[in-house]
């Protein structure tokens, strides 16, 4: 739901979530007590660029990183 996207959102935007450009991926790093107890440990979350060019915004760095 919109609801559920907008407070992911607000995760990246706090800095809860590190997102770094890959060369064939958007990386998605979550630190302990994010997503999980301590004991968990941290994320690592691999989105590959096609998986999200249908979203990303037309002429965006994602958008170009997408076409390769």
């Amino acid at each position: 739901s919109g609801a559920f996207v907008a407070e992911g959102l607000g995760a990246i935007r706090e800095g809860y979530l590190d997102l770094t450009l890959g060369a064939d991926s958007l990386d998605i790093h979550v630190g302990p007590y994010e997503l999980a107890p301590y004991a968990a440990g941290t994320f690592d979350v691999r989105v590959p660029y096609e998986s999200i060019a249908p979203f990303v915004r037309v002429g965006s760095v994602l958008a170009l990183l997408a076409k390769r």
